[in-house]
């Protein structure tokens, strides 16, 4: 352990000081971060999965509180879950409003996409998922799909 602070104090000595208050974590404000959505989902590369609370229903809540993370159905159950991490529900949140992770507060959202721990925890769902992925076929997901194949059969494309 001492070699590795040693270590440590020598790469941090050649760290820029404007680059030090950027590495630095922020401070999390005392008080729970309250998600409330329709459609809270957990995103792996291959599956989109609603969260559910231990009774099958869906979960419209999510409470961070410090490292802990609960969730709640419609029912009242309100439970942990293996797969939800405070900073993984705290990026989520970051991701669909735009403010830091370390926000508090009650947030109201149309869908709360939540990276699994199966994922790096930096992962962005939306490009992460194959199904959530912008397609990369021309004809995949466009307008004028009918037209498109049409042209590509009559050798016009």
């Amino acid at each position: 352990m001492r070699a590795a602070v040693g270590r440590l104090a020598q790469f941090l000595a050649g760290y820029p000081a404007e680059a030090r208050g950027q590495a630095t974590a922020p401070q999390v404000e005392p008080g729970p971060l309250v998600i409330e959505s329709d459609r809270i989902q957990i995103v792996t590369a291959g599956s989109v999965m609603p969260l559910l609370c231990s009774q099958n229903d869906l979960v419209r809540m999510v409470r961070v509180d410090g490292p802990e993370v609960t969730k709640e159905c419609d029912q009242g159950y309100v439970s942990a879950h293996w797969s939800l991490e405070a900073a993984r529900v705290r990026m989520a949140v970051a991701r669909a409003t735009g403010a830091r992770p370390s926000a508090q507060g009650r947030y109201e959202l149309r869908e709360l996409l939540i990276v699994s721990t199966v994922l790096p925890r930096h992962s962005d769902p939306r490009q992460a998922n194959v199904f959530l992925r912008e397609p990369k076929h021309p004809i995949v997901g466009r307008d004028g799909i009918c037209e498109q194949i049409d042209r590509l059969i009559g050798g016009r494309g």
